[in-house]
């Protein structure tokens, strides 16, 4: 980097989240300046398509570092966004019995006389995503087995805000997963 090596881009933006001091502290349009001349391919690029490139590596750092502390915050970051959308959040029940496998939803709450299952995932990747629906269809499926009726109840994974525009989601799959397995992503 200032060594006159060649790096990659994502090189850079793990060197520049150093330089800032983590990852509050990230300015994507001083980003946007810096990184613009060092990279050919992106000289004919508009800013928005750079921005949005830089967000997607910020995130994947952030996953990449696997910090307990963030998937902590986040999940608290969940609670005070569902308060914020009405949501009365419960403490939880006890884990539900479901074909032989113990499951604990990670945030219960109430709205509108609907019972909300949600699983929060600090993170996002395949194995996140796949790991979420399959709670949630165990959570559906002791629902169903201890009442036969879903109708009252919601079932939503929740994500980090910057996923909702990285490359690697598809819309497509999220509103096939909502209406055929009633899963709803929700980004926090």
């Amino acid at each position: 980097m200032s060594n006159g090596t060649k790096f990659k881009k994502k090189d850079f933006v793990r060197e520049y989240i150093a330089r800032v001091d983590g990852f509050d502290n990230i300015d994507y349009d001083e980003m946007l300046r810096e990184v613009r001349p060092l990279f050919k391919d992106w000289e004919s690029k508009k800013d928005k398509d750079i921005i949005r490139w830089l967000k997607q590596y910020v995130y994947q750092i952030s996953i990449e570092q696997e910090d307990p502390e963030y998937e902590k915050e986040f999940w608290k970051a969940v609670i005070v966004f569902l308060k914020n959308s009405k949501h009365e959040v419960e403490d939880g029940e006890p884990p539900q019995k479901c074909g032989g496998i113990n499951q604990k939803i990670d945030v219960l709450s109430k709205k509108g006389g609907i019972t909300y299952l949600t699983e929060v995932k600090g993170g996002v990747g395949n194995y996140r995503l796949q790991t979420g629906i399959g709670q949630l269809l165990f959570h559906q499926f002791g629902i169903e087995q201890k009442s036969g009726d879903l109708k009252n109840y919601a079932f939503q994974l929740a994500f980090p805000k910057l996923f909702e525009t990285n490359k690697h989601f598809y819309h497509e799959f999220a509103k096939y997963l909502k209406n055929k397995a009633g899963i709803k992503i929700i980004f926090v």
